[in-house]
């Protein structure tokens, strides 16, 4: 069984966590156990994956200056992280 799926929206300020696809917000209770695996794996991770990608993108900084070749470095990519760092702080 996998977890609700993400994202996942409060409704109503209820104690549930119901997918935001999910026009109702009902949860089956037999997700609930799953769902809390998932939430602790998340937390439990998120400074850890943060920090790993934040350091990603200081070396990507470092390496383009160095080399000053931002062009072939998948610019694309980049911006990815950094939005994905600035949703992870709370920023977007």
């Amino acid at each position: 069984m996998e977890h609700t799926p993400i994202p996942w929206a409060v409704r109503d300020n209820k104690l549930e966590i119901s997918s935001a696809h999910d026009p109702n917000g009902s949860t089956a209770t037999c997700h609930l156990r799953v769902n809390a695996a998932f939430i602790v794996r998340a937390v439990n991770n998120h400074e850890k994956l943060l920090a790993a990608l934040e350091g990603l993108d200081t070396e990507y900084t470092r390496l383009c200056v160095a080399t000053m070749d931002y062009a072939s470095n998948r610019p694309e990519i980049v911006q990815q992280a950094r939005d994905a760092i600035e949703a992870a702080k709370g920023d977007a």
